[in-house]
């Protein structure tokens, strides 16, 4: 298979890929709808307990994204508060950190397994019919993946491509490109589950895969921006948040790259766990700053909100 084949398979699988996460959300959505209703109602009453749940809710819909933009809804309708839907927004910056942990532990080998089971169950006429397209689609998430490895394994072996990482090994170019294929992708998840699979197969450097880890937090809102616009300014504050909270990560790790890398290489040899590292310990680490700083993070968006829509 020639490189323009590759390039071109492979970008027709992160279409799948994109399409599976759409899928399954919606899926979830449709057969959990109420209940993750009532679970952000009666579990956001703190920051804390809001971050806990955004993380258990983003977890499950494998969307950070989709999560925000119910909040963009459920704030909208009153029946959720902004300030509860702060800590949300800040616990769904965590929630694809666990689907990293996931392909890094090997799950897309299994993923054939998953797509067949899900298959077989939404035909059966047994009570769990309902649930069988959301594991159908799970799997697909994952298969594409695993497909994806196979797939890009050749390119190691090719000096073009190896030229164009290596314009990308300055975690800084990295950064910008991150953010512009996360923004036309809509999802930060496809692109991290992308860079992972890179990783491992040795064609991007640790700085590269941290600077498009960056990029992708910042590319990542713009979505629930788009969802928000027709809104009301309480549930405005929602969008607002999550651009915050990414763009206030990003500006504390820029200078601290370096070391924030020996950190990473300290805790494993591995690459590819280092990589999923790196995305959970970013998300970890920018929750931890706002929720202890909670009180002023809310302000932040209020006053930002106001700026950006004039109110």
């Amino acid at each position: 298979m020639d490189t323009s084949t590759i390039i071109t398979t492979v970008f027709s699988l992160i279409i799948v890929f994109l399409f599976a996460v759409q899928k399954f959300s919606h899926q979830i959505q449709r057969v959990a709808g109420d209940k993750l209703k009532n679970i952000l109602n009666n579990w956001t009453n703190t920051p804390i307990k809001g971050t806990l749940s955004g993380t258990l809710i983003t977890t499950i819909l494998q969307s950070s994204t989709a999560t925000t933009v119910i909040l963009v809804g459920l704030v909208n309708a009153s029946i959720i508060t902004s300030r509860n839907a702060l800590g949300v927004v800040i616990g769904a910056n965590i929630g694809p950190s666990i689907s990293a942990q996931l392909i890094a532990l090997n799950m897309t080998y299994i993923a054939p397994i998953i797509v067949i089971a899900g298959f077989i169950i939404s035909h059966t006429k047994t009570r769990f019919k309902r649930y069988g397209k959301a594991i159908f689609y799970f799997g697909i998430i994952f298969l594409s993946l695993f497909i994806i490895s196979n797939i890009v394994s050749p390119l190691k072996d090719n000096v073009d491509f190896q030229n164009i990482l290596v314009a990308m090994s300055n975690p800084y170019k990295a950064i910008v490109a991150g953010a512009i294929i996360t923004a036309i992708l809509q999802s930060s998840s496809v692109f991290t589950g992308v860079i992972i699979i890179l990783g491992a197969q040795g064609l991007i450097t640790l700085p590269a895969a941290i600077g498009f880890m960056l990029g992708s937090n910042i590319g990542s809102p713009f979505t629930a921006i788009i969802a928000s616009t027709s809104a009301a300014f309480e549930a405005k504050k929602v969008a607002i948040a999550q651009v915050l909270f990414n763009i206030i990560g990003v500006a504390i790790f820029i200078p601290l790259i370096d070391p924030f890398m020996s950190l990473l290489q300290i805790i494993s040899t591995d690459e590819t766990q280092q990589i999923v590292n790196a995305h959970f310990l970013f998300n970890i680490i920018c929750a931890i700053i706002c929720l202890t700083f909670f009180d002023k993070f809310e302000k932040l968006v209020k006053h930002t909100t106001k700026i950006v829509y004039k109110n």
